[in-house]
């Protein structure tokens, strides 16, 4: 997955053979996730077209505008104490007419994997073997206590 921050300069609205453009990119008829582990999500949608040039895209994220990227797709952190997150994302031509939004993409953010037991945990827990702690010298020492 590209990552995509959200400091990407946009292009500057510009007035395209002497007119200036008041009509808005094609709406974006799909989006879905392209992958998501604890950390990161994935999404891409079909492309947007505009009359007078290039589009770009803004990616929201429950309400908040978290990228913009001029890809039809990009990668996002996860951001809240929220499991479930909301997606939509729009076009934006050069003159910064927005087009219509996306369909709304509901994605759940996976759990991190369980942390692992300590390794001695087992054979201290089933008091198979004896306690081994820190001495002032710095080695080990047995305690049998």
């Amino acid at each position: 997955m590209r990552r995509v921050t959200a400091g990407q300069s946009k292009p500057a609205a510009t007035a395209v053979d002497g007119l200036t453009d008041h009509a808005p990119p094609t709406a974006i008829n799909r989006l879905w996730s392209t992958g998501a582990d604890p950390e990161l999500l994935g999404v891409a949608w079909t492309a947007a077209t505009d009359d007078r040039g290039s589009v770009w895209y803004e990616v929201w994220v429950n309400g908040f505008n978290v990228t913009s990227t001029q890809q039809p797709e990009a990668t996002v952190g996860w951001f809240n104490d929220s499991r479930s997150h909301v997606v939509q994302v729009r076009a934006v031509d050069l003159a910064g007419n927005r087009g219509p939004w996306s369909p709304t993409l509901m994605v759940t953010q996976p759990s991190p994997p369980p942390e692992s037991e300590p390794a001695n945990r087992s054979a201290t827990d089933a008091g198979a073997s004896p306690t081994v702690t820190p001495s002032d010298s710095g080695s080990p020492k047995e305690d049998n206590s």
